[in-house]
């Protein structure tokens, strides 16, 4: 069911963009001309992509969503990836996954597919960020492990350990305002990262 729900938001992208060409993105716009940023992940992506879109307008770029309650990175990781960096040709990927691994203790599955999808943006000419799962309640045991887990298989992580406010009951989510705190947190993190030294 959850293929069936990705394989549709996959085809819903391209069908947006009509016959994207597949040919690689460059990582650096020509002046004038607006980064396209694909905002890829789960429920956690649902909550900032408002946030992240203002942020994103406001310094002259374009962020299109793909988002999926309850999904994990092998969910989105091979083929599906693929398609939409193919279809959206996005210059820089922000993953906000995380969450739904840390279930389970062990993160392997995690960290392969973590690595397959940087691998397959950097083949694509793109550059991926992953942000880091912000303070998980103690029932989600493998939250450290998915932590080492993207230290270990991306060039790029946003930690989200300082994104504590504004938290909802569950103490997973956020509010709208602690969504648009840690989405100012973490543009100004991406900024810094993409920035270099």
């Amino acid at each position: 069911m959850r293929a069936l729900l990705l394989g549709g938001l996959a085809l819903a992208a391209l069908l947006a963009v009509g016959s994207a060409s597949a040919q690689p993105s460059s990582p650096t716009p020509a002046p004038g001309r607006r980064r396209r940023w694909l905002l890829l992940g789960d429920s956690l992506a649902q909550g900032l992509e408002d946030g992240l879109r203002k942020r994103a307008e406001q310094s002259g770029d374009e962020l299109r969503a793909v988002t999926a309650n309850g999904t994990r990175a092998a969910d989105w990781s091979g083929e599906t990836f693929g398609e939409l960096v193919a279809a959206l040709r996005p210059q820089r990927v922000l993953v906000v996954l995380g969450a739904n691994d840390a279930a389970s203790p062990d993160a392997s599955s995690f960290a392969r597919a973590a690595r397959d999808m940087a691998e397959t943006a950097k083949r694509a000419g793109a550059i991926l960020v992953w942000v880091d799962p912000p303070p998980l309640p103690p029932r989600l045991v493998g939250a450290g492990a998915v932590r080492e887990a993207l230290r270990r298989s991306v060039p790029f992580v946003v930690p989200s350990q300082d994104a504590t406010g504004g938290r909802a009951a569950d103490g997973v989510h956020f509010t709208p305002a602690g969504y648009d705190a840690w989405a100012g947190q973490i543009w100004t993190a991406v900024s810094r990262i993409l920035s270099g030294p």
